[in-house]
């Protein structure tokens, strides 16, 4: 078996990276707010179709990724940007988290 960990974080690198833009763009222009539903939705997509990595912190991560990626949506989908920020930021759950999982991994 090849590096699932590795892996994972290789393929959410650039879309976390287009989130992580779109998110702060919403911050001040409302356009982005579309930009940041697709992006939320696409790194959702991955988390959903893969199975666990055997990294705790990455795992942990992914199990809340539903929940916190759904309320970036919601947040988006409503305009309330401070709902996303406050989502896309969570220290117990946002992105930086993923981040933190990924950290040293190619892209991160």
């Amino acid at each position: 078996m090849g590096d699932a960990l590795g892996e994972r974080c290789g393929v959410l690198a650039g879309p976390v990276i287009a989130l992580m833009q779109a998110v702060m763009g919403s911050q001040v222009s409302a356009i982005r707010f579309a930009e940041v539903a697709e992006r939320a939705n696409e790194i959702l997509r991955v988390v959903e179709g893969s199975g666990p990595t055997g990294d705790e912190a990455f795992d942990a991560w992914a199990g809340s990724a539903p929940a916190v990626l759904g309320e970036i949506v919601l947040g988006a989908e409503q305009g309330d940007r401070d709902r996303v920020w406050a989502a896309f930021s969570d220290p117990r759950a946002g992105l930086s988290v993923l981040a933190n999982a990924c950290a040293g991994h190619p892209g991160w």
